[in-house]
């Protein structure tokens, strides 16, 4: 194997390593959007459970009428 076809296959081994650093970036991202927006989160009060999201959503919701007045 000549020193360009070993370049060659060096830059094509980068090219599928970047491609799956992407893709784990992608993927990353996804999981922290959804942490972010509560999904899949859950707070144990007592012997309750709730879903982040809909505490999330009750505080919004009380956040908005503490404003209106």
């Amino acid at each position: 194997m000549n020193s360009f076809d070993q370049l060659a296959q060096e830059i094509f081994r980068q090219k599928q390593h970047m491609e799956a650093l992407q893709a784990e970036n992608a993927e990353l991202h996804r999981q922290i959007s959804d942490i972010q927006d509560g999904r899949g989160v859950f707070v144990m009060i007592g012997d309750q459970r709730y879903s982040l999201r809909s505490l999330k959503e009750a505080m919004g919701d009380h956040e908005r009428f503490r404003t209106t007045y």
